[in-house]
């Protein structure tokens, strides 16, 4: 997808922020009980970094990720919502407290609140679902100015279709500009041909709409 919106006039930028490889554990685990601030100040501080430069309008700033990069646009946006003049997230986290029992990884939602104690016989406590909740972007949504479009696969396990519904229902509610599209047979990569191929013309057609402009 980064290539085809290079091809079309667009700077694409991609963060090796804190929680990534490539720069010894001391980096990946920092990150750990630390989502939605350390991950989204890094990508934040490179944005800004770039407007800085004069190297990107800061006019037509858009986000766009996948599965955890789609917790960090949902992120973005509320955090940062004069930023972000459109947003894209495809199969995204969007509250690390309900995903715990729709997963296929349900380990993921403790590791990403700071807990390392999960177990297949417990049941959360009070303490550790608040601390999920808390992590997780759609507890931003009255923040959230951006036109966003959610893109879901409705076989997906890792990530369960409910997460970006979740997000489509707030942001609605709050008469947020959005668009949901939810693709048969398809899961966590939304990798069919004719699905990615969809996915990658209708956000262009999205951040085009939103940045009001179809000559990027």
């Amino acid at each position: 997808m980064a290539a085809g919106f290079i091809k079309l006039g667009y700077a694409v930028l991609y963060v090796n922020y804190r929680g990534s490889a490539g720069y010894g554990d001391d980096m990946v685990f920092s990150l750990l009980g630390n989502c939605g601030r350390f991950d989204v100040l890094d990508v934040q501080h490179c944005v800004a970094e770039l407007v800085r430069e004069g190297t990107v309008d800061k006019s037509k700033i858009v986000c766009f990720g996948g599965s955890h990069g789609g917790f960090l646009a949902a992120h973005l946006s509320g955090q940062f919502p004069d930023v972000y003049k459109a947003v894209m997230c495809r199969n995204p986290v969007t509250n690390i407290a309900s995903m715990l029992g729709g997963s296929d990884i349900p380990d993921w939602s403790y590791v990403e609140a700071g807990y390392s104690d999960y177990s297949h016989k417990q049941v959360s406590t009070p303490e550790q679902l608040g601390k999920m909740l808390t992590d997780s972007p759609i507890t931003l949504a009255d923040h959230m100015r951006a036109p966003t479009m959610i893109v879901l696969g409705a076989d997906d396990l890792r990530v369960p279709p409910q997460q970006g519904r979740e997000l489509y229902k707030a942001l609605k509610a709050r008469n947020v500009p959005t668009r949901l599209y939810v693709y048969a047979e398809n899961s966590h990569p939304l990798s069919k041909v004719d699905c990615e191929a969809e996915v990658f013309v209708n956000t262009c057609k999205w951040f085009n709409e939103h940045l009001q402009s179809n000559d990027i």
